[in-house]
């Protein structure tokens, strides 16, 4: 598989996840409550995987759930700025 491929594909989940932020403070749920979610499957990837592979960025097609956690922050300051 081509290395654009993650590429493209990580950008797209990113940007899924700032729609989704979106989607959820629409819905009436608590967006707050989507980097905590992602912090907490940061920590069940690197204990499942160990921390080499849970890493290992350019294998994998989804950004790392770290990374979602900063992206996401960024969107609630964004969402709450107006």
């Amino acid at each position: 598989m081509c290395v654009l491929h993650f590429v493209c594909c990580r950008r797209a989940e990113a940007e899924a996840d700032l729609i989704g932020l979106k989607l959820m403070s629409i819905a009436g749920y608590n967006q707050d409550q989507a980097p905590k979610t992602f912090a907490k499957m940061e920590e069940y990837q690197g204990q499942m995987m160990g921390k080499a592979a849970a890493n290992a960025s350019y294998i994998q097609d989804h950004p790392r759930s770290a990374n979602r956690v900063k992206l996401l922050e960024v969107g609630l300051v964004y969402l709450a700025a107006g």
